[in-house]
């Protein structure tokens, strides 16, 4: 999963990722600014598509 994030990244795609496998409304909207092997920093967006600051999730 890590190379296929990683692949995301360097190709400067949207992702989205969610918190909870069971509740869809916890979900994370943006683009991955650095990951490593401890978590990736994303860079939110709103569902607006306007930045909405940045989360940092463990891979």
């Amino acid at each position: 999963m890590q190379n296929v994030l990683r692949q995301i990244m360097a190709r400067g795609e949207m992702v989205a990722i969610y918190g909870d496998a069971f509740d869809y409304d916890y979900d994370f909207v943006g683009y991955i600014q650095a990951m490593d092997e401890n978590g990736l920093l994303l860079s939110k967006e709103n569902h607006g598509g306007y930045p909405n600051g940045f989360v940092l999730l463990p891979t």
